[in-house]
């Protein structure tokens, strides 16, 4: 009697092919076929690589600089969550502008946001710092909802979902890279140094961004 055996891996070897050619159409689209969508991609990695730093720089900012425990660094802690928190409010109240304006937004946020974490390399008075640091989650807070919104816009709904996945690589690997990255120059140069280079990369994110608004107004001249 014939007895029939399965091919497991034919089936296995098959998927993992249409995986591979699901993402080559998302990194096309992204890579070539849409600068603006590129663009975005450009500012969250970027936006990454620095905020994902400052949340472990603080730490050894609040020992080395303000000489302070860990109460006080939770107060910290807890003054970019009251920042981020009033962002996070003030965009959900706040009407929506077209993407030109949401853009500003974005522009402005980082520029003030980069801004305040350079002057955190000046300040040794912990409520003042505080102070500094809520102006920091505050401003910083508005890029993400407001850049994933925007992709969603110019983004058709049949590659959405790679889309997304693309940013999130890309999300996690300068995340990965700017704790590395900052933690290394800390440790090796001080933190100072390490909160400089974190503002210049969120006024970096502040000039792509410009970039990205001059490459939107044509269009909506163009539109209208």
């Amino acid at each position: 009697m014939p007895i029939r055996f399965s091919i497991p891996h034919v089936a296995a070897r098959d998927a993992s092919s249409s995986v591979w050619d699901e993402l080559k159409v998302g990194f096309r689209f992204v890579f070539g076929q849409q600068p603006m969508v590129l663009t975005l991609l450009i500012i969250s990695s970027l936006y990454n690589l620095g905020v994902s730093a400052f949340v472990f720089i603080l730490p050894v900012y609040a020992k080395e600089f303000l000489q302070v425990g860990p109460v006080q660094l939770g107060w910290l802690w807890s003054a970019l969550g009251v920042g981020m928190l009033a962002a996070s409010t003030w965009l959900a109240w706040k009407k929506q502008s077209d993407m030109q304006g949401r853009l500003r937004i974005v522009v402005s946020g980082m520029t003030i946001g980069g801004l305040a974490v350079c002057s955190l390399s000046l300040l040794e008075t912990p409520l003042v710092a505080a102070g500094i640091v809520i102006v920091v989650g505050g401003r910083t807070a508005v890029l993400n909802p407001i850049v994933w919104a925007l992709l969603q816009e110019v983004t058709p709904d049949h590659l959405i979902g790679r889309v997304l996945t693309t940013f999130s690589v890309g999300s996690m690997a300068s995340a990965m890279a700017g704790m590395t990255g900052f933690g290394w120059v800390a440790d090796a140069i001080g933190p100072a140094a390490s909160l400089v280079g974190l503002g210049l990369v969120l006024l970096l994110t502040a000039a792509v961004a410009v970039s990205c608004v001059r490459r939107v107004r044509p269009v909506l001249v163009a539109q209208a």
